[in-house]
């Protein structure tokens, strides 16, 4: 029988319906969410669990979510970041993948969009 690896994903949004529905959503027998509300906690929870994925929001209480990039893949260069705004802008998309974002995302999205990117960004994390 195959070992089944389990996926942990980190939401760092401060709409808590928001991270609620995604993590509802996301979890199975083969996937972990993890939900921070703000920048603070979402590192710290980079620094204490093993997470592969990170649905990062822009605008936080305490940061803008493009300055978290280079903590989080300071602790973990592996972890693939899905960059998510309610303000999208080619700007604001051109600086998270400068910034290490695997992937971007503008709200409001499908789940099953959202589901997809996560899927993309675990398929590279197994190839690399």
């Amino acid at each position: 029988m195959k070992h089944r690896v389990i996926r942990s994903i980190l939401v760092i949004d401060d709409d808590k319906v928001f991270c609620s529905a995604v993590a509802d959503y996301l979890t199975n027998e083969t996937t972990k969410v993890l939900t921070a509300h703000t920048g603070e906690d979402g590192l710290a929870i980079c620094s204490q669990h093993k997470v592969d994925v990170v649905l990062l929001d822009q605008k936080l209480p305490d940061v803008e979510g493009v300055s978290l990039c280079p903590s989080i893949l300071k602790h973990h260069d592996h972890i693939k970041i899905i960059f998510i705004t309610a303000y999208p802008s080619f700007d604001n998309a051109v600086e998270a993948i400068k910034m290490g974002a695997y992937d971007y995302l503008s709200k409001p999205f499908e789940l099953e969009e959202l589901q997809l990117a996560i899927k993309r960004a675990l398929r590279t994390l197994e190839l690399e």
